[in-house]
């Protein structure tokens, strides 16, 4: 493709994708490499969109290179590798989040993340692509790669929480804002309708931009919740009084709930004038095997994988969350690229390096689909349902992080839905570990006509079965239910 100036381009819009598909729940996706950037050569979009697209999701989040689009100063392109696997991506209705990554350091040594020159650049990529892509994300991770373009960040020996020695905010913190408001502005100024969402840092970090003013052009806050060691309703941020000395606030209670993190996301951007909708673009489940460097993620069985994924989206559904995308879709490196069973960073794929689905291929699929068309209910409009667990499963031997304990909730997970018609749903699972126990009995109590019914579906299985139902107080008690470390839900008849 010719390389065209901004400023002069007459060019028309790419035509648009055959538009949204039915089939495909815009709630959930993945993360992709399509961009076949270094050793990533073997995420071949032709073999894998289809198999993207069959998995049920409705979004990819992939990246497009700031300096494969501009080469010469004021002269952008968009790759001719971009396009392609952009318009696969169109011809099967999934929506894409373009991350705009790296920095320009050949065109812009002094500044590579010039916010000025970064701006223009991204305004060509969403005038560009107008219609055919539908979310850009303002860099990844830019604790990284981005803050140690300025010498400072966890690849320059900072730590994740945004902070100089002194405990002031670290320059890169600031500057990021800078190019985030910038970006977004030069953005919606040539393509209104695409969320443009930022920051995607440790929520430490988050916090400290969003408080120093993220521009009402900015959609989206962007988080990465991975859960590292524990289950997934725990992130390692703990609430505990030590973190909020050290951060002047805490971002979870002090169990570190998932939830929690999500609520108190919003309840801070509210407070400081911040987007308003949360865009989860990466978390994920590593399968390594042990016996290398250390790494901050545990490395977790495939059935565990599987489960703890349903159980984040499942979570993330039930708490309103906008987007929620697992990373990965393919396995990081090819088998003749470096590919190393015992690097976490190789086996987050819900395909293996080989193309081979993992058993968390099948279980997302499922979650994909049953959940089609759901929206969340809480509050008054949600049933009364009572839980009553049997036995006591709190995790004895719990991961440290930080020096803080994070065991799995001693806790069964309640959330409630409408489906596509408007009916009751309930999904249910324990919060434990996945491990060699049967799945936990409770009483289930259910606010409704004991003559209503209950139809499960397993999540994990597929299998649909009638529970054994009795009244109670004159309400629907399912007696000794069996409620597995995945979730399954329940499908209500309500008998008036």
């Amino acid at each position: 493709m010719a390389s065209l100036g901004i400023a002069g381009s007459q060019a028309e819009p790419l035509p648009p994708g055959t538009g949204p598909n039915p089939e495909l729940n815009y709630n959930m996706g993945v993360a992709t490499h399509f961009v076949r950037k270094g050793n990533m050569r073997h995420h071949d979009p032709v073999k894998y969109m289809p198999m993207v697209a069959e998995l049920g999701v409705g979004w990819i989040r992939d990246e497009i290179m700031w300096n494969q689009v501009e080469q010469e100063k004021g002269q952008y392109s968009i790759p001719e590798l971009s396009t392609e696997w952009i318009d696969l991506a169109n011809r099967h209705g999934l929506k894409i989040i373009v991350v705009f990554s790296g920095g320009n350091t050949r065109l812009y040594p002094d500044d590579p993340f010039a916010p000025d020159a970064y701006a223009k650049a991204v305004a060509f990529v969403a005038k560009e692509l107008r219609g055919k892509i539908h979310a850009l994300e303002i860099v990844n991770e830019p604790f990284g790669h981005y803050a140690a373009a300025y010498g400072q960040g966890t690849k320059k020996g900072g730590t994740w929480y945004g902070r100089d020695k002194d405990g002031s905010t670290s320059d890169w913190v600031k500057r990021y804002v800078v190019l985030l408001n910038k970006a977004a502005a030069a953005i919606k100024a040539v393509n209104p309708d695409i969320k443009v969402i930022g920051l995607g840092s440790a929520p430490q970090v988050n916090y400290q931009q969003i408080a120093l003013g993220v521009s009402p052009n900015v959609d989206g806050i962007t988080a990465h919740p991975y859960s590292y060691r524990t289950p997934p309703e725990i992130v390692p941020y703990p609430g505990t009084p030590a973190n909020r000395k050290r951060d002047g606030f805490v971002v979870t209670d002090e169990a570190g709930t998932f939830s929690s993190l999500i609520e108190k996301y919003r309840e801070w951007s509210a407070k400081h004038k911040g987007p308003r909708e949360i865009w989860l673009t990466e978390w994920g489940y590593t399968t390594y095997l042990e016996g290398t460097a250390r790494t901050n993620y545990s490395g977790f069985t495939e059935e565990a994988q599987a489960a703890y994924s349903q159980r984040r989206f499942l979570e993330g559904l039930g708490l309103g969350v906008d987007v929620s995308c697992q990373y990965v879709f393919l396995d990081k490196k090819h088998d003749t690229k470096g590919y190393d069973p015992r690097n976490s960073e190789h086996n987050f794929g819900l395909l293996r390096h080989d193309g081979t689905p993992r058993p968390v291929y099948h279980a997302v699929q499922r979650v994909a689909k049953s959940t089609l068309g759901f929206t969340p209910v809480s509050g008054a409009d949600a049933l009364g349902v009572k839980i009553q667990p049997f036995s006591d499963r709190t995790e004895r031997h719990p991961v440290v992080w930080d020096g803080d304990e994070l065991p799995a909730p001693n806790r069964i997970a309640s959330y409630q839905f409408r489906d596509k018609d408007g009916r009751p749903v309930i999904a249910l699972w324990s919060m434990e570990r996945v491990r060699d126990l049967n799945p936990r009995a409770a009483d289930i109590e259910i606010d409704i006509s004991p003559d209503s019914k209950i139809e499960v579906l397993d999540l994990m299985t597929g299998d649909r079965y009638a529970p054994e139902a009795k009244a109670k107080h004159g309400r629907l008690t399912l007696p000794l239910f069996q409620v597995p470390t995945h979730p399954i839900l329940l499908h209500v008849s309500v008998k008036k």
